[in-house]
């Protein structure tokens, strides 16, 4: 593991790849698009206050002005919206997001995703008590990118399940200050997901993750300022199960 730091800028260094890495990201390696957004998912320049999910399906993007000029606020978590997540008694985990996208060809690009300052606790057994801060989930998706975003206060900032050929590219995630679960994850068999450009601010219990099965990911070019993990095989019940992901410089 090897591990070097740049900054969040909106030129990204290109990624440090190397043998069965290389290939990975969207459409196994090529430019992010940059697309308008579709299916009224554009925002101009403003604060937006949001007020239940927004779900991407194929071939929609939503885009903003830019992570300096637009932002989404979400002034309700998961659990207060009413929806039941994995663990139904908190919405802590690494799968549900207020921006969920699945198929092929979708995009989160150029804005900033706010939730307020809140209360954390791992793994509480109150329900209601990780009210599901959660940012983007990647869930399914084939050459997906994120690109240009900006989360802050999350309980969980940007994951990739079960998804493919995707790039999360010139992102930050800052973490919620009272506590949060993690900030990026590749995570239930994601593959040849690249992770470029990406900054972390404040502290989580998993901050930089890959686990169940999830292989041929790459993180590269990070700053992460705070204590940080760095955990390329979390949760790998036995030796035929440990994935292999890379931390590059």
């Amino acid at each position: 593991t090897l591990w070097v730091s740049s900054t969040f800028a909106q030129s990204v260094p290109a990624p440090v790849l190397c043998g069965p890495f290389k290939g990975v990201g969207y459409r196994g390696g090529i430019a992010t698009p940059i697309k308008s957004g579709t299916a009224g998912r554009t925002y101009a320049a403003g604060r937006f206050v949001v007020n239940d999910k927004i779900i991407l399906k194929a071939g929609e993007v939503i885009s903003g002005a830019g992570p300096d000029k637009t932002t989404l606020y979400f002034p309700k978590g998961l659990i207060d919206l009413g929806y039941v997540c994995a663990n139904p008694k908190d919405c802590w985990s690494w799968d549900g997001g207020l921006i969920p996208a699945s198929g092929s060809e979708v995009g989160v690009q150029n804005l900033t995703i706010e939730f307020p300052v809140h209360t954390f606790t791992h793994y509480d057994t109150t329900i209601g008590a990780q009210p599901g801060f959660n940012g983007v989930d990647l869930s399914g998706c084939t050459n997906c990118w994120v690109k240009n975003v900006q989360v802050i206060n999350s309980d969980v900032g940007i994951v990739a399940r079960n998804s493919k050929y995707s790039t999360i590219e010139n992102t930050s995630v800052t973490a919620n200050p009272n506590g949060s679960h993690l900030h990026y994850a590749a995570s239930s068999g994601s593959e040849y997901v690249l992770i470029n450009g990406f900054s972390t601010y404040n502290t989580s219990n998993h901050c930089l993750t890959s686990q169940w099965k999830s292989m041929y990911n790459v993180f590269t070019n990070g700053t992460a300022l705070g204590p940080t993990r760095i955990e390329p095989d979390h949760n790998e019940p036995t030796a035929a199960d440990i994935t292999l992901s890379l931390f590059s410089h």
